[in-house]
């Protein structure tokens, strides 16, 4: 049997939930969200969530759908202002 390798991007982010910390992650190309209290446990966790997407969409013969993660690029800017602004709330 042939192994078919299936790269997707996810999404990860940190909020606060009753005075803890937890971590939301989203495949955006799928719809697949979920969420743990790590990196590594919600990073496991959405792993299984794409896999289970993508079997479900095989076996019910739908279309799935393919990311282009090396296309792509993240990053950060850290923009100086030239003008004076008042604090900002980080939600």
């Amino acid at each position: 049997m042939e192994t078919t390798i299936l790269n997707y991007r996810i999404i990860i982010k940190s909020t606060k939930q009753d005075g803890k910390t937890i971590y939301i992650a989203e495949c955006p190309t799928l719809g697949v969200y979920d969420w743990g209290t790590t990196v590594e446990a919600v990073l496991e966790s959405i792993k299984e969530g794409i896999a289970c997407e993508i079997e479900g969409l095989a076996k019910d013969g739908e279309t799935i759908l393919l990311d282009h993660v090396e296309e792509e690029f993240v990053t950060a800017a850290n923009i100086t202002l030239p003008f004076s602004m008042p604090p900002l709330v980080l939600s």
